[in-house]
């Protein structure tokens, strides 16, 4: 988990709303089908059956065996650019773009550090932090304030301030081939009423509502990917931390379930997250459950890992051979002091839905390798 925020002012009981009328009981219908894990889906909608999958070891695979291709990319850092965690990988053509340390650095596939995306500070120009950096068509959307997103080009030329609206929207997905922006606002109080927000600028074009409310809790938790949105260009889709649904995004701006994960006795319940305790954080609660996070799709194939860097397993699943995978991906030998426990992990994919792609602190404490799969 990232923090522990007090949870201080509730937020008006969705049911007595009116959203809850008219089109979104349609909208509320489909939500509640696919985030339940009920067999009434549409029949488009796939369902991967994870509920016994943990049960036993992930099968470990040798990487040189099962990539097509495998590039280990040590980053060529020097004393004005020093990276010890990496946040956020996005490989764009021939670059490659490192979010790190409140930086969004740009390197050459040889690792030679190039320049920066934009810089902190109080310019036009500049933001403050990173709180959230996506990729949009030929463009970088760095989301700068609750209500204030920058926008770069590759060459990290300024192009724009885009003024979000005021509504506490933590995940952004600027869609592609559109101006439009889907905010999400994750449930942190238990009751808040409206989950996404279809954003152009300051206007709000549609809103969809959250489904179930819970206690307001003394604190409660938040998480990274507490709302992730795919990599690549491929399908618009992305998925909640604590939904079992994999959602797509129509061209008119409707959302429709993907894909449904039965996790059965491993899923993770979202109300879990408003009834923990101190105790429970520390006896490591969240063990023995699972909490998938999906960095995308490359062919047929949906790639999956576990959230925690506690267990380092892969799943990807074959959408037309219906088959799954849960593996632990082994490295080559290589010249880096990689951890003796470190497998190849897809954290991300590149942008043109070719390329996995996960990085490792060497042992010796050099500078990051980013590893880049073809598989």
């Amino acid at each position: 988990f990232t923090e522990i925020n007090n949870s201080k002012k509730g937020l008006s009981h969705f049911l007595d709303s009116p959203i809850f009328m008219n089109k979104w009981l349609i909208i509320f219908a489909i939500l509640l089908t696919a985030c339940t894990g009920t067999s009434e889906k549409s029949e488009e909608c796939i369902t991967i059956d994870l509920a016994t999958v943990f049960d036993h070891q992930p099968q470990e695979v040798a990487l040189k065996k099962w990539a097509k291709s495998i590039q280990f990319i040590p980053l060529q850092t020097n004393d004005s650019i020093l990276i010890k965690y990496i946040s956020r990988i996005i490989k764009h053509g021939d670059k490659l773009l490192v979010q790190h340390d409140n930086r969004a650095s740009v390197f050459d596939l040889a690792g030679k550090y190039l320049y920066d995306i934009g810089k902190q500070g109080e310019g036009p120009d500049e933001f403050s932090r990173i709180s959230g950096l996506e990729p949009h068509d030929h463009l970088i959307y760095i989301k700068d304030s609750p209500i204030r997103i920058k926008v770069y080009d590759w060459q990290g030329k300024f192009h724009q301030t885009i003024q979000i609206p005021d509504k506490n929207i933590r995940g952004f997905y600027p869609l592609p081939k559109t101006n439009v922006i889907l905010g999400h606002v994750p449930n942190l109080s238990g009751n808040a009423p409206i989950r996404f927000y279809f954003c152009q600028d300051t206007v709000i074009s549609d809103s969809i509502p959250y489904y179930k409310s819970y206690t307001e809790p003394p604190f409660v938790m938040t998480f990274t990917y507490e709302f992730r949105p795919f990599d690549g260009n491929k399908i618009a889709a992305f998925k909640e931390l604590f939904c079992d649904t994999i959602f797509k995004v129509s061209n008119d701006m409707k959302l429709t379930p993907y894909a449904v994960l039965d996790l059965g006795k491993y899923r993770t319940p979202e109300e879990l997250r408003y009834n923990i305790t101190i105790d429970d954080i520390k006896n490591d609660l969240f063990r023995t459950k699972t909490i998938p996070v999906i960095p995308g799709q490359i062919g047929d194939r949906l790639y999956m890992h576990n959230f925690s860097d506690k267990d380092t397993y892969t799943l990807y699943y074959d959408i037309a051979e219906k088959q799954l995978a849960y593996v632990q991906f082994i490295y080559p030998e290589n010249s880096f002091e990689l951890p003796e426990e470190a497998y190849f992990t897809p954290k991300y994919i590149s942008n043109d839905n070719r390329y996995l792609i996960d990085w490792e602190q060497p042992e010796n404490d050099n500078n990051p390798v980013l590893i880049l799969v073809e598989p």
